[in-house]
């Protein structure tokens, strides 16, 4: 068993192979009952969107050059279909947190980036 983590990765990547070409063929590569950790910039399309391009174009005016926001139907993509995704699925990265309450509102930046931890079958 491996553990994969894309972890504040693919976001700065746009190019040729595709994030989900690039994705697919490192899951290829896995042993079966091996682990995929994967967040993303996400682009709520609600009140948030202005949060998020805000903040791309902060980071691709910066010595970064990059940080893309896709939806949640683009980065769904990225995730192989072989692969379990384990509860509570692909969510707000503040969603990982099951064991506890929380405390105070999220800032939107915190509503601009999904995780997900998935299981090669």
């Amino acid at each position: 068993m491996i553990a994969l983590f894309l972890l504040g990765v693919l976001h700065h990547y746009d190019g040729t192979p595709t994030p989900a070409e690039i994705v697919a063929e490192y899951v290829d590569a896995l042993p079966s009952g091996s682990y995929l950790a994967l967040t993303h910039f996400y682009d709520p399309q609600d009140d948030d969107s202005v949060v998020a391009r805000r903040i791309e174009e902060v980071m691709v005016n910066s010595p970064m050059g990059t940080g893309l926001f896709r939806t949640r139907a683009e980065i769904e993509a990225l995730i192989p279909p072989e692969l379990e995704i384990i509860d509570p699925g692909l969510v707000r990265l503040a969603d990982w947190w099951p064991d506890g309450p929380r405390l105070r509102e999220l800032e939107p930046a915190q509503r601009c980036a999904l995780g997900v931890v998935a299981r090669k079958r």
